[in-house]
Parts: structure tokens; sequence; C-alpha cells
């Protein structure tokens, strides 16, 4: 990946968390990232067109159940948040990434196809495993890791 797209999707990130439900993301190198205790959701979405590809988004749980707070906050001020509207909110959360993401390194004009986001769980071997990635994004979300991979090539070769 350029250098020039890793800025944008870097500034796609911290804008979204930013405006979206109003979290903090900061970029942070792959030796920063410290082992996640407690579950943790893996989103996948796929997109074609001129360009094909895929992002995909790593958080623990407690990043999920903070943004829902933030996004339906009247709802689960104090309670506990149940589990399928922490996936819900974190499949908004990667339908609001790709679409910026899209638009931001490929311009408004192109036209993509994009699947529903796929929300499951992951192992801390999984995470693991994540962090060898060369197409990383690394970020400190109020505090806490979260792994963002961004892959794509043109949609002909």
């Amino acid at each position: 990946m350029k250098n020039i797209e890793r800025e944008q999707i870097n500034k796609v990130i911290g804008d979204v968390f930013m405006q979206f439900p109003f979290m903090f993301a900061e970029p942070i190198e792959r030796d920063e990232i410290e082992e996640v205790v407690g579950p943790i959701y893996r989103a996948i979405m796929v997109f074609h067109g001129d360009f094909s590809g895929k992002i995909e988004i790593l958080l623990p749980k407690e990043v999920g159940v903070e943004l829902t707070k933030n996004l339906l906050s009247d709802e689960f001020d104090e309670q506990v948040v149940p589990e399928r509207e922490v996936v819900d909110s974190i499949k908004e959360l990667a339908n609001v990434i790709c679409g910026h993401s899209l638009t931001t390194l490929f311009g408004e004009e192109r036209i993509f196809n994009v699947d529903p986001p796929i929300v499951s769980n992951v192992t801390q071997k999984e995470w693991l495993d994540s962090l060898v990635s060369d197409d990383a994004f690394y970020f400190l979300v109020d505090d806490t890791p979260m792994f963002l991979e961004f892959k794509h090539c043109n949609e002909g070769v």
C-alpha cells in the first residue's frame, strides 16, 4: 500500500471515530499493540467494482460496547449492552469506514458493489496472527487497541 493511501486511511479512521461514535482513534505502530484480554470481534466487508478487495476490522468487545453506548446512549447509559446491539453497531461502523475509505481513495464517481458486513468472534491467537499483516493499520481507540486491514487490487488483474 502506498504511503499516501496509508495517510488517507489513517485520516478516515480518525474522522469516522470522531464524527460517528464520538471516540478518539489514534494511529500507532505494530509494536505498540498490547495483549487484548476478553472477547474480540472481527468485521469483514468485501467490495467489487473497478477495484476489488476487503476491509477487515478487529476490535475488543469493550470497544464495541463503548461504540454501542455512544451510538445509542439513551438506551444503554448504565445498562448491560446486549450482544446483538454490539454486533449491529460494529456492522454499522464497518459500513461507514468502508464507504469513507472507498470514496477517499478512489473518488465519488466510482461505483462499488459492497457485501453486507459479517461480524464474528476471533480467538486471541487469531488476533495475534493478524498483527503480522503488511496491509494493517493499528489504532488506539480510547486507549484500547484496534486492527484494520485494507486490501484492494484492480478488478481486471
